[in-house]
Order: structure tokens, then sequence, then C-alpha cells
């Protein structure tokens, strides 16, 4: 890989570390290079096309036997974590939309193959009552699951209301009931003479039944089944879904499938920022160059750390992020060198929010603060002192966009960032100096940051991915 670095002089090394150390604190080599620190957001405001009218949405979660089998790695049950999940989704969604919840297997009928009940009639504004609900749900005690009795039923009620109509379905896994499930649903939703938008999302499900619930949604609509794997991916697919339903404009249905295929390996490892051992980018532009490598990675999907290192010509900084499952944070602490020498060393402290939010609480039109102090000392080219920036950010979401550069075409959302920065050094007499600047940084899905644009005091600078590798 080319690593797409240009030459730097000693005026403007030294210029380099003035600015670093001083007027804009670490964040003009680190965040200004990489992207102002004010690492972004996630993914689902893609493609997708605008359907007409007031949309109408039934939900339909699996509480059959099977859902209590333990969400291994999650805690709880399959269905304690999917009614956890679901409700966070479903309480905050568009008040406009017509709703309701129907549940299957949860022994309300006696006949286990016809064992479904609607739980929320389907009503406008009644999103707080279905989150509400949800938690009263328990599991029944017979093995079949009607499946595909449940979609029928639905489809009967989505027929009575306006449109445009969706169906989304958590399931544990295939009917048990039905060997013509597919053809059952498909002739009820012809009869109901209404286009219907189908997602069927399986929480854990097996190979062999995922295979089967596939097959019943492949025959019976025009639908979309993804396997959730873990808890944190059920969070973003019907996060994604609900985008979908919400804002068809700017969510596609590709966006939702996108949403269950990333697994990430640790909290650092984020669908937009993809922090793995031995991922590597490389950035240039505005006469400079640099290159980020992930040096290792320690921690779980909880709690994490990623060790970096920076690097230009003739210095490189190391330094680590910490990750939670509130997103990834702040860089913990590292040091600068210029040719061998380390010339600064920096911790950060007092932060508070996120650099970049978990990808399930990425909605269109997020808006976001976070803050943080950021102390070092140095001493390089005749200069030493001590340094302490105090940062805060305000982050703005924009839509998905398909943006083509030298290195390829990739789906992003731009985060804009309007950033204050105060600093107050032990050198040159000078009391503490503010300034403003402005960011947007485009994020591009299973990759990283793709450019960077960023303004301050009246001038600006564009950097953009040169190459990369993410195992």
């Amino acid at each position: 890989m080319t690593t797409g670095q240009t030459t730097t002089s000693s005026a403007q090394r030294q210029r380099t570390i003035y600015a670093a150390l001083g007027g804009c604190g670490l964040l003009a080599v680190c965040a200004c290079f990489a992207g102002a620190i004010g690492f972004g957001i996630y993914y689902f405001w893609g493609k997708g096309g605008t359907v007409a009218g007031e949309p109408s949405v039934e939900y339909i979660l699996d509480a059959s036997p099977r859902m209590l089998n333990p969400a291994e790695g999650d805690g709880g049950t399959r269905l304690s974590v999917a009614q956890a999940i679901l409700a966070e989704i479903v309480r905050p969604a568009d008040a406009a939309t017509t709703a309701g919840l129907r549940v299957f297997g949860a022994g309300a009928v006696a006949q286990p193959c016809q064992d479904t009940h609607l739980v929320v009639p389907l009503s406008a504004s009644n999103q707080g009552q279905i989150a509400d609900k949800l938690f009263t749900v328990s599991a029944g005690s017979a093995a079949d699951s009607a499946l595909a009795e449940a979609m029928v039923n639905a489809i009967r009620d989505l027929a009575a209301t306006q449109g445009p109509h969706s169906l989304v379905v958590v399931t544990g896994g295939a009917d048990s009931c039905n060997p013509d499930a597919g053809a059952l649903i498909k002739a009820e939703a012809a009869r109901a003479g209404i286009k219907l938008q189908t997602f069927v999302v399986g929480f854990k499900v097996d190979a062999k039944e995922t295979e089967a619930v596939k097959g019943l949604v492949d025959e019976s609509t025009e639908g979309t089944f993804v396997n959730a794997l873990d808890q944190e991916m059920l969070k973003h697919t019907l996060t994604a879904v609900q985008d979908r339903i919400d804002h068809p404009e700017t969510t596609s249905v590709e966006d939702v499938v996108a949403a269950a295929t990333y697994q990430s390996q640790t909290a650092c490892d984020h669908p937009y920022l993809p922090l793995r051992a031995g991922a590597t980018w490389t950035y240039a532009g505005d006469g400079f160059g640099y290159t980020w490598t992930v040096d290792s990675v320690s921690g779980d999907l909880n709690s994490a750390t990623a060790s970096m290192t920076y690097s230009f010509e003739s210095g490189s900084m190391t330094y680590s992020w910490y990750c939670t499952s509130e997103g990834v944070t702040y860089f913990q602490g590292g040091s600068m060198s210029f040719e061998g020498s380390t010339v600064a060393n920096f911790t950060v402290t007092d932060s508070s929010g996120a650099s970049l939010l978990p990808a399930g609480e990425l909605i269109p039109g997020a808006t976001w603060s976070n803050a943080y102090t950021m102390q070092y000392s140095f001493q390089a080219e005749g200069v030493s002192g001590d340094v302490t920036t105090s940062v805060t950010e305000a982050n703005t979401a924009g839509p998905k966009e398909s943006m083509s550069t030298g290195t390829g075409t990739f789906d992003v959302i731009p985060v804009t960032s309007n950033g204050t920065y105060t600093y107050t050094s032990s050198f040159g007499g000078a009391g503490p100096t503010t300034y403003s600047s402005t960011s947007t940084i485009y994020y591009g899905y299973g990759v990283g940051i793709i450019r960077m644009v960023s303004s301050s005091s009246g001038t600006s600078s564009t950097t953009e991915l040169v190459s990369y590798s993410v195992p």
C-alpha cells in the first residue's frame, strides 16, 4: 500500500510542533489530521425510496418456549433481550405512524398452531403503549410455533389501515405448524390487496432454522430476512428497520441488511470506525500525509482499548482509544516523537459524552455533544512547557450519501462538529486563548474515515483517504 505522505520541511515540522503544542493543542496533530477528535456517528440513513401516505406497522414478537433459551453472552433470555431492545426502538418512533403489537406462542390460545393474539391494536401515537405492553409478554409452554398464523393475522389487521404497510417480526426460529407456511402468507397478502414491506428478524436462529425462515420469507412476500447473532446486532438491525419505516427517503432496505452483517469484535470495532488489530489507513491532503495503524486491541464488546500509532514523515504519535458500549470515547494518553525523540506526553481528563456514538443510537439528524480536557508537557525545537486544552463540541449527523474518491466509492455519513477550544500554556506569558472551528468528517461503513474537511479563522483544509486495510 502507498502511504500518500509528502515531504515536510524542518520549518513545517517546527510549525507543526508549535501548533500542536500551543494554538491547537494536540488537536492540530491528532485531531485536526484525524478529524478534530470529534468522531462521529453510525449508520442507517441510506438510499431508499419514498412511499406516500401515513405509514402503518405491526410488530410481531415470538413468545414460544424457544425464546426462553439463554442469550449467551448477552444476559437474560432471548425473549427478555428482544423485549428490551424492541421497546427501546419503538418508544421514540414517529408518533404519526399507526402501530400495533401481535404475539405468538404465549399460550393465549389453547390450540398452539392458532396461538397468536393482538396485544396492542393498531392505532396512531401508541408507541409508548406498545413499549410498555412488551414487558407484560410471557413465553408459553407449547412447543409449536405459529409464525405463519401470526403473519397472516397481522396482514388482515394492516389491510384495514392506510398505507404504506410494514410488518416487523422478531422470531427465534421457523414456523412449525404449516408446511405450506410461505404459500399461506402469500395468498393472504394477495387477498388483502396491500403493498407490504416485510422484515423478519431472527435472533440467534441456528443454521437449519435460518434456511427455513429465509425460505418462508422468500416464498411469501417481497420481504427481507436477516439473522441477528447477538444483542448488539439485533439492536442495529431493528434500529435500521425503524429508520426505514420512519424515514423511507433516507434509509434503504440494503441498510437494514447491512446492519445485521457487521460483527464487531470488541467495543472499539465500530462499523464506521473499525478499530481492529492490524487495520491501517493512509491519508493525504494540503501538503501533509500520515498513516494510522491499530497496533493492538484488548477487551470485549462491553469495554475495550485500542492502541494506535499515528505516523508522519520524521515523526509519530502513540496513543490509546477507550471504548465502551456507550461508544468510542477519548484518548487515554500517549506521546509524540520527532526524529526518534519524544517531544510531548499527554493525557485526557474530565471527558463527557462520546466521540463516536454506538451504532444502535444513530438516527437521521441525530445531535449530541461531548467535552474533554487534554493536558500535555513538551520539549522540542527550543520550546518547552505545559499546555492544557479544554474542548467542547456539538455534533450533527447528516443524511447518508455516496462519495467517490481515488480509493473507491463509499456509502458515507457526514458528521459536522462545531468545536470551541480554550488553551492555557506555561510559556509566552499569554493568558487563556479561545478559538472555534468547524469540521465535517465523512465515515464509510466498514472502512472508517473517508474524508475530513475543517475550517478555522478563515482557513480550511481537506484530507482524504489514500489507501486502507481492515482485516
